[in-house]
């Protein structure tokens, strides 16, 4: 296989506790020395890159805050590919003693507890700022219609927004006691605004009705492969539970197979209106 450029996160794949070791750095070189290009994509604020990363120009960009901001290194220019966050959410968040607070050009970070410390000021300053759970953390995002700026200034052909989805699901969503609720009107307005077909990023969880009113609102293609993996720890669990002398992996494994059938062909049929 041939490529031309190779795209990597920094936390947990080349850095290791915020540090890139001297045989990571090694290969980087190796990658660049053949022609390719490295290029850096992380959740990290650009600033705090600055601070931890010596070598940015290794990378031949650096898309930062999840897509937010993109650094060149060639130009040593960096590109907000939305507006600022609202220098009042800040001042109010800081006001309240919300920590910790990651502050970037484009999101806005804390802990998942912090939530309802969040929308409260939101609330109050009567704000269009998006929220999204992402593993233990918050983040909110500019306002919606940002989206059109940001697919000006890419040409990306797709647009993944936040609207109330998230990667994985949460304890009580496995548990199925909780359901992700997507921002119907946010879909719409964001469809409208940036005229490009629409990807929901982290639909597990999801009831059947948001889906529905989702892709009627303008999204086109849906991501939910947690779910599939929960139908396969499920499936094995219950295999183990039925053939608990069995060793043979591929005879385990048919259970888990069909479930993952199972919810891959419910959910096509729901988004297929089947």
């Amino acid at each position: 296989m041939h490529f031309l450029a190779l795209a990597s996160d920094y936390d947990g794949t080349l850095a290791d506790d915020g540090n890139i070791t001297g045989a990571t750095w090694s290969a980087v070189q190796r990658l660049r020395t053949s022609g390719r290009k490295l290029i850096l994509v992380t959740g990290r604020s650009f600033a705090n890159l600055e601070r931890v990363l010596p070598r940015l120009e290794a990378f031949e960009a650096i898309v930062a805050e999840n897509g937010a901001v993109l650094y060149c290194s060639a130009e040593h220019r960096t590109v907000l590919l939305s507006g600022g966050l609202p220098k009042s959410l800040v001042e109010q968040l800081q006001f309240r003693r919300v920590e910790p607070l990651w502050i970037g050009e484009i999101i806005l970070a804390t802990r998942t507890e912090n939530a309802h410390q969040i929308l409260e000021a939101v609330r109050d300053l009567e704000l269009e700022v998006g929220i999204v759970t992402n593993n233990n953390t918050s983040l909110i995002f500019t306002r919606p219609d940002e989206a059109r700026q940001f697919a000006e200034a890419t040409g990306v052909d797709v647009l993944a927004p936040a609207v109330g989805n998230m990667h994985g699901l949460l304890a009580a969503m496995v548990r199925g006691e909780a359901r992700k609720r997507l921002d119907i009107g946010r879909i719409v307005q964001i469809k409208a605004a940036a005229n490009l077909p629409l990807t929901l990023h982290g639909g597990s969880g999801t009831g059947d009705d948001d889906f529905r009113r989702a892709i009627e609102a303008g999204i086109t293609v849906l991501h939910i492969s947690t779910e599939l993996r929960l139908a396969w720890r499920r499936g094995l669990e219950a295999a183990l539970i039925a053939e608990p002398d069995n060793v043979v992996p591929y005879q385990l494994f048919r259970k888990p197979g069909r479930a993952m059938q199972e919810v891959a062909t419910r959910r096509l049929k729901l988004f297929n209106r089947m």
